[in-house]
């Protein structure tokens, strides 16, 4: 039995075990009780999962975490299905590198050299945290505040419209045919006819069907130009007449609108102020990676790197002809 389904296994005991069965194995002793409950502390020496030669440990999960982005840790932690998966990919990755070590695998030289290769891309990028950790932040309300004028269109919240529609496509039928099938629905929502019947009965949008016809606040940039463009000309309440797009013929409806709004400063200016501050690291962050790219000691053997390419026939021309040097641009230094 895996692992994972090992792991599954003590889950699905742990939820189906009658009430009567548990309170029967807990002593009534507070003391006793208290010790019962009382959880390990887990540290990083932690034994997770084993077998008869390999512990996977709390720190070995770790290590295999930290290769997730630390935003998507929560979900999945709350996942056992990924945790017992990810134990048992420890465990399997252990073995097999304990048995190419009782093989003598690991004195292999291509072996050696990917393992440097790893061992040194893991300490750069623990090198590059560490750079912007020592790094001194600085106030960047002044930056934040020139964003604001400079670019004025990013303060304009666009409107929004929430609506109610119906699509008849060209499935099955003439142009003219779907055309007047959609005027029919327009002259029913004009005389009152309950709106999520019709777009029952006339809607072929799966999307907005569902919902009865109504789609919930959108911008005219999710819509067809056509359809964008009848839509800003109406006001809450009106009809349109039959808009023609690619999809077929709707007829629009508007429910709510939200004008567009200018936002204030102060409204913008938390995500101003971390734009800067992610400007402002990334550009001191890129001068020190220039001091190693653009070092005078720097030296390539040009001559090995030619050796080392492939020798293309004289009778096929390539594609490409990529330039002898490619120097890297100067880079700005954002201040504060």
């Amino acid at each position: 039995m895996t692992i994972f389904n090992k792991l599954i296994l003590v889950c699905i005991v742990a939820a189906t075990l009658p009430v009567a069965a548990q309170t029967t194995l807990v002593p009534s002793s507070p003391k006793l009780e208290a010790t019962q409950t009382a959880k390990p502390a887990i540290t990083p020496e932690t034994v997770l999962a084993s077998n008869a030669t390999i512990k996977v440990t709390k720190a070995d999960f770790d290590a295999e975490m930290s290769r997730i982005p630390e935003s998507e840790h929560f979900e999945f932690l709350t996942s056992r299905t990924r945790i017992a998966s990810l134990l048992e990919n420890i465990l399997v990755n252990k073995v097999l590198a304990k048995e190419a070590i009782e093989q003598k695998l690991d004195q292999n030289q291509k072996a050696k050299d990917e393992i440097l290769n790893q061992a040194e891309k893991i300490l750069a990028k623990y090198r590059g945290q560490q750079l912007l950790r020592e790094i001194k932040v600085k106030d960047f309300t002044s930056a934040a505040r020139e964003a604001y004028i400079v670019n004025p269109q990013r303060s304009l919240e666009p409107a929004r419209y929430k609506l109610w529609q119906v699509l008849v496509t060209l499935n099955g039928r003439e142009k003219e045919a779907a055309r007047k099938r959609a005027a029919e629905a327009r002259d029913r929502v004009v005389r009152g006819d309950d709106l999520a019947e019709l777009a029952n009965e006339y809607s072929e949008d799966i999307g907005s069907k569902r919902a009865a016809g109504i789609i919930d606040f959108s911008e005219l940039k999710d819509f067809e130009t056509t359809f964008a463009d009848a839509l800003k000309k109406m006001k809450p309440g009106d009809v349109s007449n039959v808009v023609e797009t690619r999809y077929g013929f709707h007829v629009i409806y508007l429910m709510e609108l939200m004008p567009e709004k200018k936002l204030t400063f102060d409204q913008m200016k938390p995500g101003l102020l971390e734009e800067a501050r992610i400007a402002y690291l990334k550009s001191l962050y890129d001068q020190h990676l220039d001091k190693i790219r653009l070092d005078p000691a720097l030296k390539i053997d040009a001559d090995a790197l030619d050796t080392m390419r492939p020798r293309i026939p004289e009778n096929v021309k390539p594609v490409y002809t990529p330039p002898e040097t490619i120097k890297a641009p100067p880079r700005k230094v954002i201040k504060p």
